[in-house]
């Protein structure tokens, strides 16, 4: 092997490795489980990366602090009529709750989070402002009631 190709299969294989050991950094700080192609396209993108951080710190901070037990999940979904716009869920599953604490929980979390992603996008100025509203426009909260 000449020692250029010998670098490029270093600097690959290092980039393989700092990609793993970021992805198993937010997988294991992060109460809500992410989904692979989300995770890829944070390591990608800091504005996803930080509007997702302020969705899973406020989420779990606000469960945590009324002692809900749940077990959330976050992915892109593909939208079912515009097959080329991406969904971004957060998908909320509660442990042991009635039907309406479900609900009045769900619409808590819709209120808190966003507030907090509203604060996210007017604390920052131009191009990051109109990425992260083009991201709010993206993002779902759906309830899973089974």
């Amino acid at each position: 092997m000449e020692p250029i190709e010998k670098k490029i299969d270093e600097t690959i294989l290092d980039y393989k490795k700092t990609k793993a050991q970021l992805i198993n950094n937010i997988q294991e700080k992060f109460q809500i489980q992410i989904g692979d192609n989300l995770l890829e396209e944070m390591l990608n993108n800091m504005n996803l990366r930080k509007m997702i951080y302020e969705i899973e710190l406020n989420l779990s901070n606000h469960l945590n602090s009324k002692k809900i037990k749940s077990k959330n999940k976050m992915y892109f979904q593909k939208d079912w009529e515009v097959h080329e716009f991406l969904k971004i869920i957060l998908l909320l599953k509660f442990e042991n709750l009635s039907f309406e604490r479900e609900c009045d929980l769900w619409n808590e979390v819709i209120e808190l989070l966003e507030k907090k992603i509203n604060n996210l996008i007017e604390s920052t100025v131009g191009d990051t402002r109109e990425e992260l509203t083009e991201l709010k426009k993206c993002f779902y909260i759906l309830l899973n009631f089974s």
